[in-house]
């Protein structure tokens, strides 16, 4: 019998001993990946469950929203803990090295909106990171562009290849599409739809979709996203070696001017009646909005990107660029110019080199999307806030709430 006992004992022992071993690996399989998903920050959570189309009414929470490797997430602007992360269902290995974007994002309506490459768009609550539909009807996706998805009361504008998709906002399903062949970029601006594509700017109204003009230019090349200042859109038809600026007519789409530039430009800003444009490798240069007069130029500071930012008496740009390894250009610092004359007014290089087109100004504060990171600067160049975030994509800018 105290054999007997003994061996009963021994048996249960083991048993209790394997139950502890098998739950110790998966709370620590649980643990790691809790780990992983919150990006070390004990704050942060993941929120897959769906959410209320009633939530669309409330305000979109500050943030910095931006999608990397997979995750979208939303960084508190001031703390830079990771309020929430989402993974998404990619059907590739996104790319965690900045050499090319997975997606390009939107915030509006107390929603984040992803467009991926090959897995549709993605609508997130802001305020949570919970999902509220997903929609694959744009298909393949061209990520390299800078318009985003917009909304216009209770829709979503979506470019896809030979067609514009406009989704209800409350569940992503397709309400109606606006076809053309061709689309590079568009705009929304009240009543009017503005698509530009291979050499063409068009006009359409809303909600109708009806033409109103068509323009063509002599050069071939896809014309940039325009944009609206006054009775006037701009754009840019982009060339390696040069690119030639254009001013439109908004009612009829006639050509108002155009002007010549050395260099690549891959977009514009528009501020105070006055045109800026960066050249790819070069500098800085702004133009009268009201007949494209030159009024200054800066000097060389290696730029590479898409448009400027402008705030205040201020433009900020990516620059210094150098090739990488892979021999992909990269930006290493971020420049402050003055609006007036285009002089330097200070230069910040951030300890791991910078995402092309990470630059987001708001209310007086600059962020700065950097690979494995975000930094907040003041308007004098002064590190405010330094934030782990995993980098941004190269192509895409960071979108900032605040």
């Amino acid at each position: 019998m105290p054999r007997f006992r003994s061996e009963r004992a021994r048996t249960l022992f083991a048993l209790l001993a394997t139950c502890l071993i098998v739950g110790t690996l998966i709370l620590s399989v649980l643990a790691l990946v809790v780990l992983l998903r919150v990006q070390q920050d004990p704050e942060a959570f993941f929120q897959a469950s769906h959410a209320s189309p009633a939530t669309l009414e409330q305000p979109t929470p500050p943030g910095i929203y931006l999608e990397n490797g997979g995750l979208v997430m939303r960084i508190d602007p001031t703390t830079g803990r990771v309020r929430w992360l989402y993974q998404l269902d990619l059907m590739k290995q996104p790319d965690t090295q900045l050499t090319q974007a997975d997606s390009i994002v939107s915030v509006s309506r107390n929603t984040v909106f992803v467009e991926t490459r090959v897995g549709g768009v993605y609508a997130l609550e802001a305020s949570t990171g919970a999902l509220r539909w997903q929609s694959n009807v744009a298909g393949q996706l061209d990520i390299t562009r800078t318009s985003r998805a917009e909304t216009r009361g209770n829709e979503l504008y979506v470019a896809g290849e030979n067609s514009i998709y406009v989704l209800r906002l409350s569940d992503g399903n397709l309400t109606r599409t606006i076809g053309t062949r061709g689309i590079r970029e568009f705009t929304l601006d009240g009543d009017m739809l503005y698509i530009a594509g291979s050499g063409t700017l068009a006009a359409y109204s809303l909600p109708s979709g009806a033409l109103r003009w068509q323009v063509q230019v002599q050069r071939a090349q896809p014309l940039t996203q325009s944009h609206r200042a006054g009775d006037m859109l701009f754009s840019v038809s982009p060339g390696k070696e040069a690119s030639t600026l254009y001013a439109f007519d908004a009612s009829t789409g006639r050509v108002e001017w155009e002007v010549g530039q050395a260099g690549e430009v891959r977009d514009v800003s528009l501020a105070g009646g006055v045109i800026y444009a960066g050249a790819t490798g070069k500098g800085i240069t702004a133009y009268a909005a009201s007949d494209g007069k030159l009024l200054w130029q800066s000097v060389d500071i290696g730029f590479t990107g898409k448009a400027p930012r402008v705030e205040g008496v201020q433009v900020y740009v990516t620059g210094n660029v150098a090739s990488d390894e892979t021999g992909t250009p990269r930006a290493h610092s971020v420049f402050s110019l003055a609006t007036e004359t285009g002089r330097i007014n200070w230069v910040y290089t951030p300890q791991t080199r910078v995402a092309i087109d990470s630059v987001s100004v708001q209310h007086g504060k600059i962020y700065v999307d950097r690979e494995n990171g975000i930094d907040v600067l003041d308007t004098q160049g002064k590190l405010l806030l330094s934030a782990r975030s995993r980098g941004g994509a190269q192509y895409t800018a960071i979108v900032v709430v605040a």
